[in-house]
């Protein structure tokens, strides 16, 4: 008959020198059940090589489809945050549309023309700030993919700021134009500070 090979068995210390870790973690996995071990006479732990293979295997398989989906929530995420900086250009858009109107109005009111200039000239520091936003994400195209997700998240981070210092700005102009009585004035930054704010409204839900 016929012997049967001796049985492999490593030590803790052993295990913790294979997994590059330390012997407390590996205490840990083997009192969550999810690296076996048995228990010889003298209280001493040991574990069947066969089952730290088997460990092994498996966490590499977890690993890798953690690592999967990671990928491809970032690769989707990525996708948005392009898309919604993008459409950041909107905004100023419709911001001169609706003060196109106004100014259409005040034809042959000098003061009112030069009230309304003050007022696309905040616009137009806006444009430049998003354009400015869209050719630095352009230029990062060619960076490393982690690396160009992060710099889109912070863009984005800084642009949720952004937004409220506009809506800030819009507002403050609003109540000084009120105390001064120019209420026609305060109204057009009102309707501002609603245009931004549906406009950046509908960019968030379309893409987050």
């Amino acid at each position: 008959m016929q012997e049967q090979a001796p049985l492999k068995v490593l030590t803790v210390q052993e295990v913790a020198q294979v997994l590059k870790t330390d012997r407390e973690k590996v205490e840990k996995l083997i009192a969550s059940g999810r690296l076996p071990a048995m228990v010889l006479p003298g209280q001493e732990v040991r574990i069947r090589a066969e089952d730290l293979l088997t460990f092994l295997k498996n966490e590499t398989a977890q690993y890798t489809e953690l690592k999967r989906k990671y990928h491809s929530y970032q690769q989707e995420r990525l996708e948005k945050l392009e898309r919604a900086l993008q459409q950041l250009k909107i905004i100023p858009e419709k911001l001169n549309h609706g003060l196109q109107g106004e100014l259409n109005r005040a034809a042959g009111d000098y003061s009112r023309v030069l009230e309304l200039k003050e007022v696309f000239e905040d616009i137009y520091k806006l444009t430049r700030r998003i354009l400015k936003t869209q050719q630095q994400v352009e230029s990062r195209k060619s960076s490393d993919h982690d690396d160009y997700f992060q710099q889109l998240e912070i863009e984005w981070q800084e642009w949720e700021r952004e937004i409220e210092k506009w809506q800030d700005r819009f507002l403050t102009r609003a109540k000084k134009a009120g105390k001064k009585l120019n209420f026609g004035l305060a109204q057009v930054y009102q309707n501002l500070v609603q245009i931004l704010i549906n406009e950046w409204d509908k960019i968030r839900k379309e893409n987050f």
